[in-house]
């Protein structure tokens, strides 16, 4: 159990090590346009139209950076839970209230992304000259299969994590029962 909670803590420490390092270097790619110039960028897999203003695109750059910033606090505090795993504190409050966080973070920073993909991936697909109803129609279908594809695991990680906290919670009142028998 101790080689597993090991690889955990140094799988979650890798987690926040890379996301912080892709956050800074989207930064960076977003400063490095505002202060310079060119053509507008891809930031974190998003397409802006060319033809939004420069406004739109920097108040979705922040709106996504902020989201990535938030997806690394949620990284970091399920570090904690492994760290207070790693302790022999499983079924504590504190580690259910962690989790149950986790997940309802999860469960929104992956709204908030879909909601994205959905007004980008439409905006493009409006965007498109000399398209027939059956086109656009195929398109928007396709947008929503991609978006749905991408994003339904992370929904499924949100509610497993709830679950989890599900548990720890029954787990913590039973090691309290537990406790007050003996």
């Amino acid at each position: 159990m101790k080689r597993v909670l090991s690889s955990l803590k140094l799988f979650c420490t890798l987690l926040v090590i890379s996301t912080s390092y892709k956050f800074f270097k989207e930064l960076y790619k977003i400063i490095h346009y505002f202060i310079y110039g060119g053509n507008k960028l891809k930031i974190f897999s998003f397409n802006f139209p060319k033809n939004w203003s420069e406004g739109i695109y920097y108040l979705l750059s922040v709106v996504v950076l902020i989201l990535v910033g938030y997806l690394i606090y949620l990284a970091i505090e399920f570090r904690k839970v492994f760290f207070k795993f790693s302790n022999e504190e499983v079924f504590t409050k504190e580690n259910s209230e962690r989790l149950r966080k986790i997940g309802k973070g999860l469960i929104i920073y992956a709204t908030i992304h879909v909601i994205f993909e959905l007004v980008l991936g439409f905006s493009n697909v409006i965007q498109l000259p000399n398209e027939t109803a059956y086109g656009s129609g195929y398109n928007v279908g396709k947008v929503l299969g991609i978006v749905i594809r991408e994003r339904l695991p992370l929904f499924l990680v949100a509610l497993f994590v709830q679950f989890i906290s599900f548990i720890v919670v029954k787990g913590s009142i039973i090691k309290q029962e537990n406790e007050l028998t003996i």
